[in-house]
């Protein structure tokens, strides 16, 4: 699920004001672990995909635990990964960098258990491959039809 729909389900009460965003009950999911994964393709199918996460294992800290130098926007919380029941450093943003003010990108896609964070990471990952056949049939046909113009083009030979 995405983040607006994880916190609801987490029982956080989200209120906007005029210039802020405040959330109610965060303790509901700081410090809990969940999986995240995500993948979407770039819409330049030649470019990096915009969001590469395979399935982690993440616990959630509240963005008061950011070091000083670090920020994470449209979000009161952040993730890291836990591996071997260690939990990393590297911080995990739950929205893409996409957004721009009024729009906040793109946000992971959030589970409860590892198998359905599998699943729904197979399932963007084949509908990624769709689109990259996709692709591949449109430009094999573009490239037969330039190969057949300059092959019309040709002018025969009399002498």
């Amino acid at each position: 699920m995405i983040f607006k729909e994880w916190l609801k389900n987490n029982d956080i009460v989200v209120t906007h004001n005029l210039m802020e965003t405040e959330y109610e009950n965060l303790e509901n999911i700081i410090g809990k672990r969940f999986w995240i994964c995500d993948y979407r393709l770039n819409k330049n199918k030649d470019s990096k995909p915009i969001r590469n996460v395979s399935p982690k294992l993440i616990q959630v800290f509240s963005n008061d635990d950011l070091p000083k130098n670090k920020r994470v926007y449209y979000s009161p919380v952040h993730f890291r990964e836990v591996k071997n029941d260690k939990i990393l450093s590297t911080i995990i943003a739950p929205y893409d960098n996409t957004g721009y003010r009024a729009y906040t990108g793109i946000s992971l896609n959030i589970f409860n258990a590892e198998c359905e964070c599998i699943n729904y990471f197979n399932k963007q990952c084949d509908e990624a491959i769709k689109e990259y056949e996709d692709e591949l049939e449109r430009r094999t046909v573009e490239i037969n039809n330039r190969i057949n113009e300059i092959k019309n083009l040709k002018i025969s030979n009399k002498y």
